[in-house]
């Protein structure tokens, strides 16, 4: 899978998106729980584990795997 570069997906992939974790870190919210309740809302979490995205996911998943595999984690993305 080949993606054009842009700022949002870099911020994605290097973990500087605008996530809860990441907005608590500079105490700009109060907690860094994900809206789903089943974790921190991190990168990862919100790609591979959120409940609510889990539709969104499913069709990510059949999209991408018409042409190749989608990528089990960001670093086979960098690659």
């Amino acid at each position: 899978m080949k993606l054009r570069l842009s700022p949002n997906i870099t911020a994605t992939l290097t973990a500087h998106e605008k996530t809860n974790v990441y907005l608590h870190r500079f105490k700009i919210i109060q907690s860094p729980g994900c809206f789903c309740t089943h974790g921190e809302q991190t990168t990862d979490q919100l790609l591979y584990d959120c409940e609510i995205l889990g539709k969104e996911r499913e069709k990510l998943i059949a999209y991408t795997s018409r042409e190749e595999d989608l990528p089990v984690r960001k670093r086979e993305l960098l690659n």
